[in-house]
């Protein structure tokens, strides 16, 4: 629906082309996402991240090229490191049903030692953060997948949490590891609840 001719054939490039303006719904921002690069959204993200890319190009009053799509993406969901950060961590096996996690946080440059219990490691980091933060902590949609092909290429996860009300929480995680990308993922959708909850930072 977009794209009724490819554009090479006529000598000219996909990107001049494709626009993303205040009227165009999230199946034009999740195709530019794809296409340019590799970023398969889940249909919450697609819903949540187009509002965002409404209002931006509302309140600029232009069109967004996908450059600028991508890189409000990454600003508003990917790898977000404020107020909290994760600096290192460790996994361990109770049994065959349990895992172990210790990490360090930062928290407004402050370090701070967490450590959890759960049937795997990211339930252990949820628990963890729960008894850190002191606040119900559930993850309610997780996706992930590769972005690029071969042993070397890098993973994205996508997830959403719920903090107990009503109210959900997306972030994203990219790494070469899929458990660190999960991780990174959670630590970004608890950051965007801290900084909409700004008691909990």
């Amino acid at each position: 629906p977009y794209l009724p001719i490819d554009p090479i054939d006529v000598g000219r490039s996909y990107e001049p082309i494709i626009r993303i303006n205040s009227q165009s719904g999230k199946g034009g921002v999740a195709y530019i996402l794809e296409q340019f690069y590799g970023l398969l959204l889940p249909k919450p993200v697609q819903q949540a991240f187009s509002q965002i890319v409404t209002a931006v190009s509302d309140r600029q009053q232009r069109e967004l090229k996908p450059d600028e799509i991508h890189q409000l993406f990454q600003d508003t969901y990917v790898n977000l490191m404020k107020p909290l950060m994760l600096t290192g961590y460790k996994e361990e096996m109770i049994d065959d049903q349990h895992v172990a996690f210790s990490g360090t946080l930062q928290h407004n440059g402050k370090s701070v030692s967490v450590s959890g219990t759960g049937n795997g490691l990211l339930d252990a980091f949820c628990q963890a953060l729960r008894q850190y933060l002191g606040s119900p902590l559930e993850i309610t949609a997780y996706h992930e997948h590769a972005l690029e092909r071969g042993s070397t290429s890098k993973a994205i996860t996508y997830v959403q949490v719920q903090n107990g009300g009503n109210k959900l929480y997306i972030g994203a995680g990219v790494s070469s590891s899929i458990s660190k990308s999960s991780l990174r993922a959670v630590v970004s959708a608890v950051n965007q609840m801290m900084v909409k909850q700004p008691d909990r930072s």
